[in-house]
Parts: C-alpha cells; structure tokens; sequence
C-alpha cells in the first residue's frame, strides 16, 4: 500500500497528501528493506500504523509527551518523553537503532527551540550518513498568536537599510556593478549600492529552517577568503547536509 493512502482526513490523525507524496517518491528504495525509522510524535498513531504497513521490515520507534497509542507488533515502539529530552533520544537509538536511523520525522511540537534541540542532537548522533531527516510543520513560525505555537509570529518583513543605502540607491544605482576606478565616494557608497539584506522573517520554525540554510552554505561562510574563518565558526569545514529540501510544509534534510 503507498503512503499517500494514510493522508489525513483531518488535521490531528495524520498527514498531508502532499508530505506524503514527497515520502513517497523519495523513500520507495527503502519499502523492503530492513531500515530503522523513528518519529517524534505520535499523538493517535495513524503515522505509526503507516509506517509499520509500508515498511514490513522495518523496526519503528516513536516518541510522544502523551502518546494515544500502544503498539501490538514487536517492530513498533513508543517512548514517552519529551523531543528535547537527549538523554530519552539517546535510549531510543540504543534499543531501537544502535547503527543509526535511516529515517526520522519531526511531527511533535513544531516549536523552534524544541525542534532545533532535538534535530541537532539526532542528526549529529544517530541518523546514519545518507539519512534523511524530514521536519513537518515548519509553516507554523508565521502564526501569530496561537494557543499551541506560541513562538510563531505575523509575517513581518524587518529591511535593514539605513541612509547610506538610500543615498546609494539614488545617486549611483545605475553604475556598473564591478567599478574600474572608484573615488571616496565611489568607495563610500559601493557597498551600499544594492540592498544587503533581504527583507525576511525568522520567528519560530521559519527562523530554524533558515539557520539550516547557513549550515548548507557554511563552506562559504568559513572560506578563508570570503568568509570569516577565524570567528565563532571554528574556522574552514563543509557541510554536514548532502542536500536541503524546502516544500511548502516539510523539509527534507539528508546527511552528508
């Protein structure tokens, strides 16, 4: 049976059509193999019970604050406990995945700082290299006020653009970009030719999700020569992620 045929009928028992669709397409090499999935939050199990139909062979964990389910195959697991407890995520690997998880979902709090902690600790830790680790939900830091995502906000698009940026824009917005020979105030002025910043947003999720952006681009951001290799980066390394897959609703993290 596919994935798509769990998609939820409404918003608390289970997911997406179009998350699953991406599963789908992206773990069909693993439906008969003997892969290790885990999931933080489980809620009434409907994830569950998809997971274990789907992958036969699969051995399942998951973990919940208050999980609504029990399990009744050997395969399917369910812990009790926080996503951000790392001593909990550790035992979880230890009984359930020892080598590494192939797969791991974040469908629990979708609070930023929990998600971070709890990505950052399995994905350094327990998912395998060539893992995947999907984050669901992330949409939920543009909502303002809301009883269950409290660090979400409105969308609010800060510029930084000061008057140097605006005297730029009108004086010399027109000049080449690349300047043969620049005067003081060629000089003055060239930097704050085109806007620095984009206008954006990084309240709850949205801001984790665009932290991963700069992990996939750390490489340039720790180049001795156009980055800053002697700050708080440690100095030049790559990436940990092999790819970084943003849809509306889900990103899909693959380890390196």
């Amino acid at each position: 049976m596919p994935l798509t045929a769990y998609a939820q009928l409404n918003a608390f028992e289970a997911k997406p059509l179009t998350y699953l669709e991406i599963y789908e397409e992206r773990f069909a090499p693993f439906r008969d193999e003997a892969v290790n999935i885990l999931e933080l939050g489980v809620a009434k199990g409907k994830s569950m019970e998809m997971w274990r139909d789907c992958f036969p062979k699969a051995t399942i964990a998951g973990v919940d604050l208050l999980p609504q389910w029990e399990s009744t195959d050997d395969r399917v697991r369910v812990y009790r406990g926080r996503q951000d407890d790392t001593a909990l995520l550790d035992r979880v690997a230890a009984e359930c995945a020892p080598g590494g998880f192939d797969i791991i979902v974040d469908d629990a709090a979708h609070i930023g700082q929990l998600a971070k902690a709890s990505f950052w600790h399995l994905f350094d830790r327990h998912l395998k290299p060539g893992g995947t680790y999907a984050l669901e939900d992330w949409g939920t830091g543009y909502w303002g006020n809301h009883v269950y995502y409290p660090d979400g906000d409105y969308y609010r698009a800060r510029p930084d653009n000061g008057f140097l940026h605006g005297l730029a824009n009108r004086i010399i917005r027109q000049a080449p970009v690349e300047w043969p020979k620049l005067g003081f105030l060629g000089k003055l002025l060239r930097r704050h030719q085109y806007t620095r910043r984009f206008p954006s947003h990084d309240y709850g999720m949205v801001g984790f999700a665009k932290q991963l952006v700069d992990e996939i681009g750390i490489s340039d951001i720790t180049n001795p020569e156009h980055g800053v290799p002697d700050g708080p980066m440690g100095g030049p390394r790559q990436t940990r992620f092999k790819s970084l897959l943003f849809a509306p609703g889900v990103i899909l993290v693959t380890k390196a």
